[in-house]
């Protein structure tokens, strides 16, 4: 468990947008600036889910799915505890509105952070770090939309 009220988060969510439609995704996963291969690859034609697992209480996770309102893939990345955070948590929010989807997860027990973004064309992408304490190593995932 960690130490809650002791522990310094930050987190970092950035992303790049632009209307789109169904596509494949490469995501990566690093440690302090070191990526763990093999990257992961997925796509937005159906709920693939690309996941690293940094330990048995924090894991990073990103869907692409076909957003079913508007003619564009959804993508998103999250890190959270897999122990209170369920499979079934992160598959529900996926069919929200991206501006409702975070609000949706971070209300989920175990949810640490993520961002969320709406892609079209190659280079879109969503990246999310975190550092749990003053000291700790940087943790984050970014997924980039491929050709």
């Amino acid at each position: 468990m960690w130490p809650y009220k002791s522990m310094l988060l930050a987190a970092f969510v950035t992303v790049n947008a632009i209307p789109a439609h169904a596509g494949k995704y490469i995501c990566s996963f690093s440690k302090s600036g070191i990526e763990f291969r093999p990257r992961c690859q997925m796509e937005s034609t159906g709920m693939q889910i690309c996941r690293k697992v940094f330990a048995p209480t924090l894991e990073s996770s990103c869907t692409a799915s076909v957003f079913p309102a508007e003619p564009r893939d959804q993508l998103a990345c999250y890190f959270f505890n897999p122990q209170k955070f369920t499979e079934d948590a992160l598959k529900s929010g996926t069919q929200s509105p991206r501006e409702d989807l975070l609000k949706i997860l971070a209300q989920q027990p175990g949810f640490i952070v993520g961002g969320v973004t709406n892609t079209s064309t190659d280079g879109n992408f969503v990246n999310v770090g975190y550092l749990e304490a003053t000291g700790a190593e940087f943790l984050d995932v970014t997924c980039i939309r491929q050709p």
